[in-house]
């Protein structure tokens, strides 16, 4: 048997009720297993949409673009690499006196 489908059935046999990361029901901005990458031009606020996004990870936020952002109360820690330009990144951070700041670095 052929595992080759025509568009439309491909589309409409998907499983429709995404777990959420990020977002619930049918606005899912990042589904729970899949890769998040946030993209645009310099200087629209990609670096502290990702830095809000892992503050509410850790449990340190609040909803982020009107969507919720599942906590995950297994993360002890997260990576978060600033390569391109860590100095302009971090004045965007919370600053060392938020809660939990000091603890997270």
């Amino acid at each position: 048997m052929s595992r080759l489908v025509d568009g439309a059935t491909f589309l409409q046999s998907g499983d429709h009720e995404v777990p959420a990361v990020w977002g619930d029901g049918e606005t899912v901005a990042w589904a729970s297993g899949e890769a998040l990458m946030v993209v645009g031009p310099q200087g629209v606020g990609k670096s502290t949409i990702l830095q809000q996004l892992a503050m509410a990870r850790l449990g340190l936020g609040r909803p982020l673009l009107g969507m919720e952002i599942r906590h995950d109360r297994r993360l002890e820690r997260l990576l978060y690499i600033a390569a391109d330009r860590p100095k302009q990144i971090a004045r965007c951070g919370p600053p060392a006196s938020a809660p939990g700041s000091a603890a997270r670095r």
